[in-house]
């Protein structure tokens, strides 16, 4: 909040088997992406919109012998 006040996470959710976090910011985004794959190593992926203003940022890991989640 100090570095842009206007980075805000604006919902947390939960949704079948994955954690949904919306913000106002594409860098907010990816940042929170990054750090939970640095903590928790996965699969990392952003996907731009055509404007690259809108940006899905999506994490998985493998558990248990393959079962996937996101």
């Amino acid at each position: 909040m100090q570095t842009n006040p206007l980075e805000r996470i604006m919902d947390i959710r939960e949704e079948a088997d994955c954690l949904i976090i919306e913000t106002t910011n594409e860098k907010l985004a990816q940042r929170i992406g990054r750090h939970v794959d640095k903590a928790h190593s996965g699969a990392l992926e952003f996907k731009w919109s055509g404007g690259n203003h809108l940006v899905r940022v999506e994490w998985e890991r493998s558990l248990n012998g393959g079962e996937r989640h996101s």
